[in-house]
């Protein structure tokens, strides 16, 4: 799943639940540059209630895991 297209304040619970469970190696950062700076962005991430081993998950190591397969 791309994140990419809305403000993560805007994410609905169940998508936050998802992400913290079963979904955490399926979800993607995705930019909203030049609608929604990254700076923006990655704040609202930080409040929208992820749990702290998800976020670089997120951010980060899917992305890595998938390009490097």
């Amino acid at each position: 799943i791309d994140l990419s297209g809305w403000s993560p304040k805007y994410f609905s619970p169940e998508l936050v639940q998802h992400a913290n469970t079963q979904l955490k190696k399926k979800m993607l950062f995705g930019s909203d540059f030049p609608l929604i700076s990254p700076d923006r962005w990655i704040d609202d991430f930080k409040k929208a209630g992820f749990r702290p081993g998800v976020e670089p998950l997120i951010l980060k190591e899917n992305a890595r895991s998938l390009f490097a397969r």
